[in-house]
């Protein structure tokens, strides 16, 4: 006999008047899930979705957004049914995550007989030109998809948008600060114009900062106030152990511990063994190194392998299994990884998420954390590992500070504190500019150069850019050499040979960032290759291999970095070149040196390599002053995050300084105490260099992709809209010279 529930029953009493005003076929789905009632982020979203408008959603992974989004917009779209186009447009920054969305709204759209379509570079062509010819319903799409369509169908596309209610931006953290997320701002603002209306923008994110900068993201200069809708943080319970291990040094006639990656791995395979986890390794050098001790240790225990990597480069096939195998939960399963499992796909609950090393942001560490305790009230369970260095009496100071490890406990004591990053400051994005122009050129068959700006530049991300400033990135796309552009008779715009070329090619589609890898060479000899991910000059003194180098000249063509060896004492043991950290987790380290908290979730080593970096820290007078005597010179902690190191660098450097940028700190050679002060106290004054005429002293100018296709000068601009302004120069210091 099949069992009836009536919809109002008590179980819904508390959320009743949200719950009543879903469609009916929607609030029949709620019920054949057997939720108890709706919870409150989904209450709250309701109201607010139904009457129309933007919206921020944010709640932490598996706290239910995605449901608050899609229950009241497709009662939205069962109740006023488009008569053409596409109900509601779905963008992700992942096709796996897309996958997983298809599989969880097929049946709720089957009940309102909505189609859902999957559009993305594995979907066949059948499937994309039927959705085209006859759109309705949801559409679950990547940017780079949704760009390729506007770019192959052109106008014919207003007519699949004509009646989409809502663009739905999942993992809207993932695009905040990052050329992609300037690529999604600039489609969206083009699809509204090609339909000739606003079209409702909802963010969803497990990770907000700046709830405000959040939202202006999503729209700038929106004319209501974009309600931000938060779920209850329930107050889950965490657990929560940080371990160091320390890295000795070799010895003569004496047996050595093992590694200290060695002692990680037995670690980890000892206490996470046997049931379903996520290990954050850092690269994918690292994942793979982790991956196969862990691998050997199953072998050496005559147990059947559990223990997997997944990153970009493993093959499509290889990660999808690993994900299933991880979902289905059937068997122990642990997916050891890069930041690719970070996000939102759903690989069910896991027991403990492992952080090896500090993770570079307290977001990212908030959205691994959301892995773990997903379900049944479990805590949230995180396991994480630090590597410090074994020190001599030829140590530097910075390996005395132990630097990456107070790093990890700001990170985590924020996370604990609820304080995270807020998206990054408003850049110029000339490179993506650049693409957008051509795309916009496709799409449209040709266009006026004032059609393109009125197009691109009228709101974000390019309305910092003026007319004169646009017309000269025109002209430069359409010089000799360039050939992006060529101008017909009428004035119409159209695609170079060189441009052509590129945006005929499917990979014109993507403007993902990646970091440059530098060849060092010395003398013609090639030492090894590095990451390069900031400014850098002739003359800068960088660390390579445990080694001082300086740098004598930078090809940026043919990605060649020329050294010779520079004096100096001992390097630190850690060689930076780590990802940007925010100002606020700099401030959090020096909070941590200047009131030595008692940690508990610190296990022995780390408590007491906590107490060597505090005591370290008032034995060279940190605790008194950021800006100490090094040998013929001075060393500063800025304590202002990455921004600021570089900054700094580059300003010391226009004084003709030789300075080394140490990551955390800066070192500064034949200059006194009192002079360093003096540069600063002019900077509090307001006597700062021209950052553009900073800029044009770095040789590695490019930061995006078709940089190559830039003047010099455009390239300078571009690049001082990075560095700090001239007025957070001069309040740091301010700050430095009152202390």
């Amino acid at each position: 006999m099949m069992k009836v529930m009536n919809l109002q029953a008590s179980n819904y009493n508390n959320m009743d008047n949200s719950f009543e005003q879903l469609a009916t076929p929607v609030k029949k789905w709620v019920w054949k899930q057997g939720w108890e009632s709706l919870r409150s982020i989904q209450a709250k979203a309701i109201p607010h979705l139904l009457s129309g408008g933007d919206a921020i959603i944010s709640a932490s992974t598996a706290g239910g957004k995605t449901e608050a989004a899609f229950l009241p917009l497709l009662s939205r779209v069962f109740n006023r049914r488009a008569s053409s186009g596409f109900d509601i447009l779905y963008i992700s920054p992942l096709k796996a995550l897309i996958n997983d969305q298809y599989n969880r709204l097929e049946e709720l759209c089957e009940d309102l007989d909505l189609p859902v379509t999957k559009w993305h570079g594995d979907v066949s062509s059948n499937i994309k030109q039927k959705a085209f010819k006859n759109p309705q319903g949801v559409l679950l799409i990547t940017p780079e998809s949704l760009e390729a369509m506007l770019m192959r169908k052109g106008l014919q596309t207003s007519h699949v948008f004509s009646g989409t209610q809502a663009i739905i931006i999942d993992e809207l953290h993932a695009f905040m600060g990052t050329e992609r997320g300037v690529q999604l701002r600039s489609i969206m603002n083009r699809l509204e114009i090609l339909t000739g209306r606003q079209i409702d923008r909802i963010g969803l994110s497990a990770t907000l900062g700046d709830m405000s900068m959040a939202a202006e993201y999503l729209r700038n200069n929106s004319r209501t106030k974009i309600p931000i809708i938060e779920g209850d943080s329930g107050g889950s319970e965490v657990k929560l152990q940080l371990r160091s291990y320390i890295q000795e040094n070799p010895k003569k006639n004496e047996e050595l511990l093992l590694p200290a990656k060695q002692q990680i791995a037995e670690h980890v395979f000892k206490t996470i063994r046997g049931t379903h986890n996520l290990v954050f390794a850092g690269s994918k050098q690292n994942v793979e190194w982790y991956g196969a001790i862990l691998r050997d240790l199953c072998e050496e225990n005559n147990l059947p392998n559990e223990f997997f990597t997944h990153h970009a480069n493993i093959s499509k096939p290889d990660r999808e299994s690993l994900e299933k195998r991880l979902k289905k939960g059937l068997v122990p399963t642990t997916a050891v990884c890069t930041s690719t499992l970070e996000l939102g796909i759903d690989i069910g609950d896991v027991e403990a998420v492992v952080q090896i090393g500090y993770s570079g942001s307290v977001s990212a560490l908030r959205q691994r954390m959301g892995r773990s305790g997903r379900r049944n009230n479990s805590p949230a369970i995180l396991r994480a590992y630090n590597i410090s260095e074994e020190l001599s009496d030829k140590s530097h100071m910075m390996d005395f500070l132990r630097l990456p490890l107070i790093q990890a406990i700001a990170e985590i004591e924020l996370l604990l504190a609820g304080i995270y990053e807020p998206p990054s400051s408003v850049q110029l994005h000339f490179s993506t500019l650049v693409h957008q122009i051509l795309a916009l050129i496709v799409e449209r068959g040709g266009v006026s150069a004032k059609g393109l700006f009125d197009i691109l530049s009228r709101a974000a991300p390019f309305n910092n850019i003026s007319s004169s400033l646009f017309m000269n990135i025109l002209r430069a796309m359409a010089r000799s050499g360039s050939d992006l552009l060529e101008q017909a008779p009428d004035g119409i715009l159209l695609l170079g040979k060189e441009g052509e070329k590129l945006t005929s090619h499917y990979s014109f589609y993507a403007v993902f960032e990646t970091t440059e890898e530098f060849r060092i060479i010395c003398g013609g000899k090639n030492l090894g290759t590095l990451p390069v991910m900031g400014p850098t000059a002739k003359g800068t003194i960088i660390i390579f291999s445990g080694r001082r180098w300086q740098i004598l000249d930078v090809n940026q063509n043919d990605k060649v970095i020329e050294v010779k060896p520079s004096k100096g004492g001992n390097p630190p043991k850690f060689e930076g070149n780590g990802p940007s950290r925010h100002r606020i987790i700099d401030e959090k380290m020096q909070e941590i040196y200047n009131t030595n908290p008692e940690l508990q979730y610190l296990n022995a080593t780390a408590k007491e390599l906590l107490q060597e970096g505090w005591d370290s820290y008032n034995r060279y007078g940190l605790n008194k002053a950021e800006i100490l005597p090094q040998g013929d010179g001075v060393i500063i902690f800025p304590w202002a995050g990455t921004a600021m190191v570089n900054g700094l660098t580059m300003l010391f450097q226009h004084h003709r300084y030789k300075v080394i940028n140490e990551d955390y700190a800066i070192s500064i050679e034949d200059i006194t105490i009192q002079q360093a002060y003096r540069m600063i106290e002019k900077m509090s004054c307001g006597d700062i260099p021209d950052i553009e005429e900073m800029a044009w002293t770095i040789e590695n100018k490019s930061i995006g992709q078709y940089d190559s296709y830039l003047t010099d000068e455009l390239l300078v601009k571009q690049l001082a809209s990075t560095l700090p302004t001239a007025e957070e120069f001069q309040v740091w210091a301010k700050k430095r010279i009152k202390d």
